[in-house]
């Protein structure tokens, strides 16, 4: 029984994570069409919660801590709800934005950071 519980992938958390974050993915890519939110706005600030990998080189405890707080969905969801308070569009589209960034992130196996080591994630360890 517990051979066949191994092979069923829906019994792995990181499969299901990674399931998760390709849906988001999608379901972000398909809002930030349907809005007809500008691609150039897309491509040019998609990677700017990476900025945060500059913490790494002071360390990895620092490096962990600032990628981690921009790669959390709590920032991204409160943009998000400010840009529908204040009805400001643009800041819908960077709150999408954020959000399709952190779970590219996530379905690559690129998870949040453990203090330790910069391959060290919640989805387990970078190959790269």
């Amino acid at each position: 029984m517990s051979q066949l519980q191994s092979k069923n992938i829906l019994t792995k958390p990181t499969v299901l994570l990674r399931l998760e974050a390709l849906f988001l993915f999608c379901v972000c890519l398909y809002v930030y069409s349907y809005l007809d939110g500008s691609w150039m706005l897309f491509f040019a600030t998609f990677l700017i919660p990476d900025v945060s990998l500059l913490g790494y080189v002071v360390g990895p405890k620092t490096g962990a801590s600032l990628y981690n707080i921009f790669h959390t969905e709590l920032w991204s969801a409160l943009l998000l709800g400010a840009s529908l308070y204040f009805s400001m569009p643009l800041l819908l589209l960077l709150a999408i934005i954020w959000f399709s960034h952190i779970n590219l992130d996530r379905l690559l196996g690129i998870g949040l950071k453990y203090p330790d080591s910069f391959k060290h994630t919640h989805l387990g360890t970078l190959f790269f």
